[in-house]
């Protein structure tokens, strides 16, 4: 992380660093090639599966072994605090105040980085569950909290819109950002 963020600040000096998408994710489940995965798998070995789903789904293989040994089960969790920590560190290396919002998050990412709720739909249930997650984050002690207002897909409709920002004008950090094909 460090060396790629060296050679983007060579073509394109940067002040703060949107991190989007920071998770580890893979558009295979788990392995791409079957014959990968090793005959004994640690996939469903676990004692506990959050959400009661495959582990793999949309996401790296589970038995996969990260440079220091560790495998990737034991680590899934913990790739966005460490590419969060990594460009801290290479901003403040720079002498600059790291300024860096991160869409994923792991306990101690308030160290490092400010949050945002990440993609939501131009729902008024959307509209209250920030509300109740914006304050509770901020009780995680990631103070400066927000989410993308009048919902990142779909179309929301010019009442709801209006009441989002009015809503919005109460969080930490808010925004309307949304997709290319989204009339609000």
């Amino acid at each position: 992380m460090f060396d790629l963020m060296v050679k983007t600040y060579d073509d394109l000096e940067v002040d703060g660093v949107w991190l989007d998408m920071n998770e580890a994710t893979n558009f295979c489940d788990g392995y791409c090639i079957e014959e990968e995965r090793p005959k004994n798998s640690y996939r469903n070995k676990p004692f506990y599966v959050p959400g009661q789903r495959d582990l793999e789904s949309e996401s790296l293989g589970v038995d996969g072994r990260h440079e220091n040994g560790f495998r990737e089960y034991d680590t899934h969790n913990t790739f966005s605090l460490m590419q969060t920590k990594a460009t801290a560190e290479w901003l403040i290396s720079r002498n600059l105040r790291p300024y860096i919002l991160s869409r994923s998050n792991f306990q101690g990412l308030q160290k490092y980085a400010y949050h945002w709720l990440g993609d939501n739909w131009s729902w008024v249930e959307y509209m209250a569950d920030s509300v109740k997650n914006i304050y509770e984050y901020q009780l995680f002690g990631l103070p400066f909290m927000g989410c993308d207002l009048c919902g990142f897909n779909g179309d929301a409709p010019g009442d709801l819109c209006t009441r989002w920002h009015q809503v919005g004008t109460l969080f930490p950090f808010a925004r309307n950002h949304n997709q290319n094909a989204t009339t609000s």
